[in-house]
């Protein structure tokens, strides 16, 4: 996901944040079973789903989708 100057990715756990034009790595936070991303405002909203790789059944989240600060990846509680 693009927002400005910035690259976000949301690849194995994790997110990463990118600077365009460098590709340099700005900052990056774990997220089990990250999936989708979504920037509104300053906001970046993260789904969250997974299966568990031995039985194919769900993993069981407290929370289906985190919510964070785009510029810096701190995580808003909701």
């Amino acid at each position: 996901m693009r927002s400005g100057d910035f690259l976000y990715v949301a690849a194995d756990n994790k997110i990463l944040k990118y600077e365009i034009g460098s590709f340099n790595l700005l900052s990056e936070v774990e997220v089990q079973g990250v999936r989708n991303l979504l920037i509104h405002n300053d906001n970046l909203y993260v789904s969250r789903g997974d299966y568990d790789y031995d039985t194919y059944l769900p993993v069981i989240f407290d929370s289906y989708l985190h919510v964070y600060d785009k510029n810096n990846l701190t995580s808003y509680k909701i």
